[in-house]
């Protein structure tokens, strides 16, 4: 077996140059300006606790903490705390050497998928990173020639840990070996081997896997290989034997009653049966192939509303994700299939395909029920709208709709041209996951108001649009600089959110807004907040009423 193949950064060819080194201290109670790397950085914490936004993540940070930062990647602290945060950020190039060439500058990620890096052995740490500072603070070609030694240095101890994955925890270890799985289903594998992959005994990881997967290795493992087999038994002619020794089976005949087995046919009548079926790409770059016209339809994840406005209902959702309106609006009670996804549930409902919203989590468990998409609900209304008007044969509707939907919309402004003055500007603000502000952006209500008849963002909030910028979390003293001449606060769920709410709309700041002063601010449950076709209709309605209050 590979030692490793989840790294695609190809570091026999890259060079790495040292730029430069920065340090910054961010006072108690300050939510920092958003900053964008021009260059990939290794971010230290040095005191302080909080979280800090990465890349539209979050992530809780504490002293010696470390993050990996590809150039044009965005960061921002949140400080909720007494004491200041003081950070690192050092600054270094990659460039890729191709034979013949010069080298090139590489801007991709070091490490796919990893931004955060294992906490590393304090007391080495701090020495490296004490003489690497050493360092940049000489003059002169020795300390230049230092500083590059030392960063070289201070950079291999970093990336030792997640290159060789010494500090994974036990369930770390199993998705290891899932990965390894879905690359490399059509070797000889045994459990053995991959318990010995996972640093744990057999009888440990034939438990954590079934705990994880619910089933056991050998049999999940058949399934993956019976489900990668299903393309070459669509878009080949080859024997069955070479199909079967393609995705890992020895014996052609244990393939084909393994595959009855999970699929309920034999290999040969699903090949023809899906003979007229449609390979399509989805968001995540799959390559998948759906019935031509799929009627059992699991929707896992955020806007189902997209497809109720085609006029379908899924068979299956989790209900986690799903507004209590959505569901009423269903009229037939609508199974949940569990969040985290749990494909017992789901395989008990029979589906011939599985939309999903959550990118590659969960996938491989999702595609070995059936063929899977992944759906990207951060998309545009009109994007996603008619993506999945292509995937479910709903193409015609997907376009009515859409034409209805912005005749509609259009219709809406012109009636409430007389209610709003021309140039006044609009901002959305929800408090969500305790004491936290958001101002909105490219996703939910925002889109709706920010309409070429409807309202302005103000500049700041014009410059998150402009980034293509969903949300953005705000220091509470810093709502005057977003605030528009219209509030829109979204009512939250969460009793400590409602409560910060509460706080901020009794303070003396808020009130001092323009805004606030002349009675426009508008408090609205956070269900219209939601982006969705379904939700986004409604609006339609919902906002000549709320806009025409006193």
């Amino acid at each position: 077996m590979p030692s490793s193949a989840t790294h695609p950064a190809p570091f026999r060819s890259l060079m790495l140059h040292l730029s430069h080194i920065d340090s910054f201290t961010i006072p108690p109670a300050v939510t920092s300006e958003e900053q964008i790397t021009a260059a990939h950085c290794l971010l230290i914490i040095e005191q302080g606790e909080g979280t800090i936004y990465l890349n539209h993540h979050y992530y809780t940070f504490q002293p010696d903490n470390c993050y990996l930062l590809q150039p044009s990647s965005s960061y921002q602290f949140d400080n909720g705390d007494s004491q200041s945060i003081r950070y690192t950020c050092i600054y270094f190039e990659a460039f890729k050497r191709v034979e013949g060439k010069a080298a090139a500058p590489y801007l991709e990620s070091l490490i796919k998928d990893l931004i955060e890096l294992p906490a590393p052995p304090i007391s080495e740490f701090h020495e490296l990173l004490f003489e690497l500072k050493d360092a940049n603070r000489q003059t002169g070609n020795f300390g230049a020639l230092q500083q590059q030694l030392y960063f070289q240095e201070l950079f291999l101890f970093l990336m030792a840990q997640p290159l060789q994955q010494q500090s994974l925890g036990k369930a770390s270890m199993v998705d290891k070996t899932l990965r390894y799985l879905d690359q490399f289903y059509m070797e000889q594998i045994t459990v053995k081997a991959l318990a010995s992959m996972a640093e744990m005994p057999p009888w440990q990881y034939t438990s954590l896997f079934k705990e994880r997967t619910g089933k056991r290795p050998l049999d999940y493992l058949a399934e993956l290989r019976i489900e990668r087999s299903k393309k070459w038994l669509i878009e080949s002619d080859e024997p069955l034997r070479d199909i079967a020794e393609r995705v890992g089976f020895k014996d052609e005949y244990y393939y084909s009653r393994r595959f009855r087995q999970i699929s309920g046919v034999a290999p040969r009548q699903y090949a023809l049966s899906m003979k007229g079926s449609d390979i399509v790409m989805d968001w995540q770059g799959h390559r998948v192939c759906i019935p031509p016209a799929p009627e059992r339809i699991i929707f896992y994840g955020e806007a189902l509303g997209d497809m109720l406005a085609l006029g379908l209902a899924p068979v299956g959702c989790s209900l986690y994700d799903a507004s209590q309106e959505l569901i009423s609006a269903l009229e037939l009670p609508l199974p949940d299939v569990g969040k985290p996804f749990n494909d017992q549930l789901a395989s008990a409902l029979d589906p011939d395909l599985i939309i999903s919203t959550n990118g590659d989590q969960d996938y491989a468990k999702m595609s070995a029920v059936a063929p899977t998409l992944s759906y990207n609900s951060w998309a545009p209304l009109g994007e996603r709208l008619s993506t999945l008007g292509k995937w479910l044969n709903r193409e015609r509707e997907a376009v009515q709709w859409l034409e209805s939907y912005q005749s509609g919309l259009n219709q809406m402004w012109r009636e409430l041209c007389g209610d709003i003055r021309p140039g006044e500007s609009a901002t959305v603000l929800i408090y969500h996951r305790g004491r936290r502000l958001f101002v909105m952006g490219s996703i939910g209500l925002a889109v709706s108001l920010y309409h070429p008849q409807g309202f302005k963002p103000v500049a700041k909030v014009q410059d998150m649009l402009d980034a293509g910028r969903a949300y953005k979390e705000i220091a509470e003293h810093k709502v005057q600089q977003y605030a528009g001449d219209r509030l829109f606060m979204l009512v939250p769920d969460r009793s400590d959110s409602r409560a910060a709410m509460d706080q901020l709309l009794a303070s003396p700041a808020w009130n001092a807004i323009p805004a606030v002063r002349n009675g426009y601010v508008y408090l609205i449950d956070s269900k219209w907040n939601s982006g969705d076709g379904y939700t986004s209709e409604k609006l339609l309605h919902y906002l000549p009423e709320l806009l025409r209050q006193a």
